[in-house]
C-alpha cells in the first residue's frame, strides 16, 4: 500500500493560509513603520486575501489517500474510509501543481499528493502512479 506524501499534504493544505498570514504580518508592519505608504502596503493585503480565499475554498478537498491494487483508503478527520477502484470515476494528475484529482461516485472531488516524487516532465513515476494507471487503463477511468 502507497500513502500520499504527508510533508507536501500538509504543505498544500495549510501553506495558503501561512502565506496569507506573512504577507498581512509584514504589510501592517509596513503600515506602522509610516502610514502614508498605503498604496504600497495594498498589494501584500491583496495578496494575503487572495491566499486566504484558497485556503477557505480547498482546505476540505485535500485528504490523505492510501492505494492499494484492490482499494483506497481515504482518512477523514480521524477516521479512514475504504473504496473500491469501481467506486471511482475519475482519477487525474496535474503535472503542474503536482496533486492527484479523484472523484468517487458517493462524494466531490477530493484533491491528494502522490506517494513519491513527481516530475513536472514525465508525471508521477513512483509505484503509487503505476498502480493508479494501471487501474485507469484496466477500468477504463
Amino acid at each position: 500500500m502507497f500513502e500520499s506524501n504527508r510533508t507536501k499534504h500538509y504543505f498544500f493544505k495549510y501553506g495558503p493560509l501561512l502565506f496569507s498570514v506573512l504577507l498581512l504580518t509584514s504589510a501592517v508592519n509596513f503600515l506602522i513603520d509610516d502610514p502614508r505608504n498605503i498604496e504600497i502596503a495594498i498589494i501584500p493585503i491583496l495578496f494575503s486575501i487572495g491566499l486566504l480565499i484558497i485556503f477557505l475554498r480547498f482546505k476540505d478537498r485535500y485528504k490523505r489517500v492510501t492505494i492499494s491494487r484492490m482499494s483506497l483508503f481515504v482518512d477523514e478527520q480521524n477516521k479512514v474510509n475504504e473504496y473500491t477502484w469501481l467506486d471511482v470515476e475519475w482519477i487525474e494528475f496535474n503535472r503542474f501543481v503536482g496533486l492527484y484529482s479523484l472523484k468517487l461516485k458517493s462524494r466531490k472531488a477530493i484533491l491528494f499528493t502522490p506517494y513519491g516524487t513527481t516530475w513536472w516532465i514525465f508525471g508521477d513515476m513512483s509505484e503509487m502512479g503505476q498502480i493508479i494507471e494501471r487501474k485507469k487503463k484496466e477500468l477504463q477511468l
